[in-house]
């Protein structure tokens, strides 16, 4: 194949493994499913790609190359940034909500692809950061709340859950509104609470079912 037909397949190849990542899980995805899936030989496979690990990889710069895209679309659809980072909650919903957090066990048994998942997890947080100081100024958000340290915890907090048996297998819809949504809410000032109600309001029947 000539450079930009590789390029091609391996884009090709790329979206393929991300869809089944998210539908089987990582324990679930295997390379000779894949080329089952793809029609392709394992051979041609390994060619483009060395390992599961580094398709993983690929695969989650490509989700994440999907997040940004999206997450720019979203912002330009806000009117202020609660309403952007309750928009981010809806589409996440929207795309795992009957996922565990098991994914994250998964991945711990592959420590370099952690280590690459933990870099846009990282800019995730600090994005977080940015979003609800900004919130500060638009009187969204109180200023009374370090929000590095609130946005770590909250981010260590999935970590923890996701080792527990108890919790390791809640979907994330019932994490966001019995947890995500009720620590956000304990931030707001009394005008964003008031976005947070009126949301959880005209979406919950969507959200819960």
């Amino acid at each position: 194949m000539n450079p930009e037909t590789t390029a091609a397949v391996r884009q090709h190849v790329i979206d393929v493994a991300l869809k089944s990542f998210q539908t089987y899980g990582i324990r679930q995805f295997t390379m000779d499913k894949l080329s089952h899936e793809l029609g392709m030989s394992k051979r041609t496979l390994y060619q483009l790609f060395s390992d599961k690990e580094e398709l993983m990889m690929a695969s989650l710069d490509r989700a994440e190359q999907i997040r940004v895209e999206r997450l720019a679309t979203l912002q330009k659809e806000s009117e202020n940034v609660l309403d952007y980072i309750l928009s981010i909650f809806r589409y996440n919903l929207m795309r795992y909500r009957n996922q565990s957090l098991s994914f994250i066990v998964d991945i711990m048994h592959y420590p370099t692809v952690e280590a690459h998942m933990e870099k846009h997890r990282e800019q995730s947080i600090r994005e977080s950061v940015e979003c609800m100081k900004k919130g500060v100024e638009q009187g969204l958000f109180r200023d009374d709340i370090n929000y590095e340290l609130y946005t770590k915890v909250m981010s260590n907090q999935l970590r923890g859950l996701s080792t527990n048996p108890d919790f390791r297998l809640l979907p994330m819809k019932d994490i966001f509104m019995n947890i995500t949504i009720v620590y956000m809410r304990g931030c707001c000032t009394p005008k964003g609470i008031e976005i947070i109600d009126k949301f959880i309001k005209h979406y919950a029947d969507e959200i819960i079912n």
